[in-house]
């Protein structure tokens, strides 16, 4: 066997450790499963949320088949990543799975099988795809376990992934409640970067989807907590992702852009980050290379509790591309994906009416208005103020019409 390990980064030592993750490769040819292990580790070290043990430390695990609870004491990881690779002929087959090591519960589990003919681009797909799924599974994992302890024993990386569960449920209340938990993180741990980032966020959104209204001081707070979040970690990915959303929305396309650009070069395995990417190419009017990053988004994190929004912000950009039928379909996607917002139901009206269907356009708003019973032309008008080019406000806008919803 051959093990690296990572934990989930804590600001300070006081605050002790948590969501430590460790590897466990076992069986098969070791060069490949060394490898394999060793291109993880360095891809995990991208995500700034994730501390990654020492080659050295992981690898003398090889040829050990001990108790992931023993293996997680030893190299202090709260999870273990264990796999196995096996091979017939030209075929190669890699199982991993992520387990907990305070119990033993199984988090997460792939399996992979591929040609060895393509033995480097197969090694180089399976280490992408496994820390893409990874670090999304822990963070999931982390909420859980924050959710089970007593309030009194809850600590800053407690209260942020408190919060991170009520962002995601893309509602008005789980907004407010996300912020206070930030902010409540933030007050006991005030260089906790990704803190600062989410807090950053959900005020953005809170204008862009929920009730606050889009003021000029709402959004100069959000860029200043955004961009002190950068200052605290200018290394991390989900900072820069967060500071471009936060240009985004003030119309700074370029400045955006760029901050996307930095997330993914960064760490090209987030999906966030590629996904910010594509919103960013898409106001621009660069389409296919939008698409793209959408595309790889939804590809490196299939599973993702923010997928909807990869397939919302791709389902608006085909609209005010004119291409109709493909926004339909992603904006379909999108609502069938638990905790929605309403915006891609508002997407799928929008699409109808360009594409005529009278019977389908009056089910969608009906749908929409379950949603959101005061949403018209104006109220869609308000929530776009980020969008700088007036046709394609004018194009989706029009959709809303031919279907229906009034003024």
């Amino acid at each position: 066997m051959a093990r690296g390990a990572a934990r989930r980064q804590i600001s300070g030592p006081q605050e002790g450790t948590a969501g430590r993750t460790g590897w466990r490769w076992y069986r098969g040819d070791s060069y490949f499963s060394d490898g394999i292990t060793e291109d993880i580790l360095t891809a995990l070290s991208r995500y700034r949320s994730v501390l990654v043990v020492g080659r050295g430390s992981t690898f003398a695990f090889r040829g050990h088949d001990a108790d992931v609870r023993r293996v997680g004491a030893a190299l202090g990881a709260d999870y273990v990543v264990e796999g196995s690779v096996g091979r017939a002929g030209r075929r190669v087959r890699v199982r991993v799975r992520l387990v907990e090591t305070e119990g033993g519960r199984h988090v997460w589990a792939e399996q992979y099988d591929q040609d060895l003919e393509r033995i480097f681009e197969v090694q180089d797909e399976i280490t992408a795809t496994v820390a893409a799924r990874i670090e999304p599974e822990v963070g999931t994992a982390e909420r859980l376990r924050a959710e089970r302890k007593p309030p009194q024993d809850l600590r800053a990386w407690d209260f942020f992934h408190l919060g991170t569960k009520q962002f995601y449920l893309s509602t008005v209340e789980g907004n407010r409640e996300a912020q206070r938990l930030f902010r409540q993180a933030i007050q006991l741990d005030p260089a906790l970067a990704g803190a600062h980032a989410w807090l950053a966020y959900s005020v953005l959104l809170s204008m862009v989807y929920f009730d606050a209204d889009p003021d000029p001081q709402r959004l100069e707070e959000a860029l200043a907590i955004a961009r002190r979040g950068v200052e605290l970690d200018e290394r991390d990915a989900l900072t820069h992702f967060v500071h471009g959303r936060a240009l985004l929305v003030r119309k700074d396309y370029q400045g955006a852009m760029a901050e996307a650009e930095s997330a993914v070069e960064l760490n090209p395995l987030m999906a966030l980050a590629h996904c910010g990417l594509a919103d960013s190419l898409a106001y621009e009017g660069r389409f296919d290379e939008a698409l793209l990053h959408f595309q790889k988004a939804i590809d490196l994190s299939p599973h993702d509790p923010q997928r909807w929004a990869f397939q919302s912000y791709r389902a608006l950009a085909h609209l005010v591309a004119g291409q109709f039928e493909q926004a339909l379909e992603w904006s379909q996607k999108a609502t069938r994906v638990p905790f929605c917002h309403y915006w891609p139901f508002a997407h799928r009206v929008s699409a109808l009416g360009h594409l005529g269907r009278v019977d389908q356009s009056r089910a969608a708003v009906g749908d929409l208005r379950q949603r959101v019973p005061q949403f018209t032309r104006g109220f869609a008008r308000k929530r776009l103020f980020y969008v700088k080019d007036p046709v394609h406000v004018a194009v989706y806008l029009e959709g809303l019409r031919r279907a229906g919803i009034g003024e």
